[in-house]
């Protein structure tokens, strides 16, 4: 054990602790941020508040860092930023930002952006922009954006958008504010929702609840009350009779209307048959009284 005036600590061989009160343990562990920790063969602590743990952890790390954290083989490499945090094999490896979080094996690596979370094998990976979330394994990844949400394997990767929500194994939004929840469940328009293992949402400000081949119904809806409320099938089935009654009711008029009309026109033939009678009668006697040449 090495201690210097500046309270430094070194323990290993080539181990070196190079700013005040750090901490350096394990053959050739570097630390060189004031109060900062590297322990581990190969590990590195740079910047001030820094803690590197396991093999090769923190190495490679900008000279301007500070305050970052790595738990894990080789976690923590290539981070430049401020309050980041690796924790696990490789996790949050080649990070650019601030306030990053990888929680796994391989989480969280080859991030652009702040305050980012990776939680799970492999998951929040190759990611370009801030506050993201990924939960499960492989989720979220190779994704361009912020505000994005992604839980359970492999849900919420791919995608060029933000304010998504993606929940299920495999689930897909991947247009500006959509949600999928379900296992496959996808939403590709504007602000669309997929509910539902499978669905599918494809147009824009749209809920789907199925898809193509997958149908369902809605169940348990209580009856609309404002203008832009779903409708339930008691209240169309209702609305239906009564629209039935009305229109009997305005057929059976019609059909009055039209027997009435019927007798008018009976009434009519009748009176022209008359006019013409007293016409025919009255040449008759025009021809019988006029003088004979």
């Amino acid at each position: 054990m090495l201690t210097s005036s500046d309270y430094t600590t070194s323990v290993g061989y080539q181990t070196r602790a190079d700013a005040l009160e750090a901490t350096a343990v394990g053959s050739f562990a570097f630390a060189s941020g004031t109060n900062s920790v590297a322990v581990g063969s190969g590990s590195e602590a740079i910047g001030e508040s820094s803690t590197s743990v396991g093999r090769n952890a923190g190495g490679g790390a900008g000279s301007s860092n500070a305050y970052n954290s790595a738990f894990g083989e080789a976690a923590g490499n290539g981070v430049d930023g401020l309050g980041n945090t690796g924790i696990g094999l490789v996790a949050g490896y080649t990070v650019k930002g601030n306030g990053n979080t990888a929680l796994g094996n391989s989480a969280g690596q080859y991030v652009t952006g702040s305050n980012n979370l990776a939680a799970g094998v492999s998951a929040g990976g190759t990611v370009k922009g801030s506050y993201n979330a990924a939960f499960g394994d492989s989720a979220g990844r190779s994704v361009t954006g912020t505000n994005n949400i992604a839980m359970g394997r492999n849900a919420g990767k791919a995608i060029t958008a933000s304010s998504t929500i993606a929940i299920g194994v495999s689930a897909l939004a991947k247009a500006n504010s959509s949600i999928a929840i379900g296992t496959n469940a996808q939403a590709t328009a504007l602000r669309s929702v997929a509910l539902g293992t499978g669905s599918v949402a494809s147009v824009a400000d749209t809920v789907s609840v199925g898809s193509g081949s997958v149908r369902r119904r809605i169940v348990n809806v209580a009856p609309a009350v404002n203008a832009n409320d779903a409708v339930t099938f008691a209240q169309a089935k209702s609305l239906g009779i009564a629209q039935a009654q009305q229109i009997a009711a305005q057929a059976q008029q019609i059909a009055v209307q039209a027997q009435q009309m019927a007798q008018q026109a009976q009434e009519i033939t009748a009176l022209a048959k008359q006019i013409t009678d007293l016409r025919n009668a009255f040449n008759a006697l025009s021809a019988v009284s006029s003088p004979r040449p």
